[in-house]
């Protein structure tokens, strides 16, 4: 069996029990995810609406938020991506996982900066953000 069939059967079963029960934010989130994996537009787009779905249910849930700031950072949409890693920090219980999410909106924020060709420093835009 190859990778791709078995990523085909993973998105089926996601499919299937989301249609069983939609409101299950974890399999939203893993059928999110691997979609991404296969970086088309018409993937990304799905796997966007079901992280936005699964927010609108869990919002408070920080891998989400992650998992929706790493998507918009592929999409060279940094400002929003950054918001998305912050909001997830400012959710995780566990020192461990803020530090990441901390990390990428730094590493996003740097890419935004490049983009934009502003230098402002990221613990500024995060202040601001904060307020």
């Amino acid at each position: 069996m190859t990778e791709q069939h078995k990523w085909e059967e993973a998105l089926d079963a996601y499919t299937r029990a989301l249609e069983l029960n939609p409101q299950l934010t974890q399999c939203m989130y893993n059928k999110g995810k691997l979609l991404m994996l296969l970086d088309d537009e018409q993937s990304v787009a799905e796997a966007q609406a079901l992280f936005e779905r699964a927010l609108e249910l869990r919002p408070d849930e920080p891998k989400i938020c992650e998992a929706m700031g790493e998507l918009l950072s592929g999409q060279h949409d940094f400002q929003r991506s950054v918001e998305y890693y912050l909001n997830a920090a400012s959710k995780y219980p566990d020192d461990k996982y803020k530090r990441r999410a901390m990390d990428n909106a730094r590493m996003t924020y740097s890419k935004q900066s490049h983009q934009s060709g502003q230098t402002a420093n990221i613990d500024e835009w995060v202040e601001r953000f904060a307020s």
